[in-house]
């Protein structure tokens, strides 16, 4: 019912939701789920965790925007397959929130994670062995990090508020350092930035 009409960092008025309880497990190329609310996520069935929307090996090319992600405080809300070539994926324009990972991108390239809300999640938007994942005007809120990396390159952070997390950004090691610049941090004061991030 809300195609088109974004649940996000800049939310529009949008009418009565369309509303699964369950999820998507997207085993082809090219899918575009756009303006659902999605409630609570699906049981493991062989991937081992509760997904709202999982990126099966191989598929590619998808498009996730304009919807409400509710989750029960466990499980992912979109997560990729590790190493399974999930590659250019858009993430826009939706509300993702009490999920243990709000987003998860694994071994995976060009993602762009644009102007969602991303809200109450032990992590926001985690990030392992990825290459060119832009994540820009999103507003993160009550995460207990808002984004996490480990293993990656390529990875840039920017014009997303990040004011109100536990750990704005956090580094586990590995390949790059993470570009994270023009971002609202809740404070102009470098210390207290700096404070915010993890660097491990």
């Amino acid at each position: 019912a809300n195609a088109g009409i974004s649940a996000g960092a800049t939310a529009e008025l949008r009418g009565a939701e369309t509303e699964l309880t369950g999820g998507f497990r997207l085993m082809a190329s090219n899918v575009t789920i756009d303006g659902l609310t999605i409630l609570h996520g699906i049981g493991p069935a062989g991937i081992g965790d509760v997904t709202a929307i999982f990126m099966a090996a191989g598929g590619e090319g998808h498009v996730i925007q304009n919807n409400i992600l509710v989750g029960s405080g466990v499980g992912r809300g979109i997560l990729s397959t590790f190493n399974g070539g999930n590659d250019d994926i858009t993430i826009e324009g939706n509300d993702i929130g009490n999920w243990t990972t709000g987003v998860f991108n694994q071994g995976n390239t060009d993602v762009d994670v644009l102007c969602n809300y991303i809200h109450d999640n032990v992590a926001g938007v985690a990030n392992d062995f990825v290459s060119d994942v832009l994540i820009q005007g999103n507003d993160f809120k009550a995460n207990g990090e808002a984004v996490g990396v480990f293993g990656s390159g390529g990875l840039n952070v920017t014009f997303n508020d990040l004011d109100g997390n536990g750990t704005t950004v956090a580094h586990y090691g590995g390949e790059e350092a993470v570009d994270a610049i023009f971002n609202w941090w809740g404070t102009s004061d470098p210390a207290a930035i700096v404070a915010s991030v993890r660097s491990d």
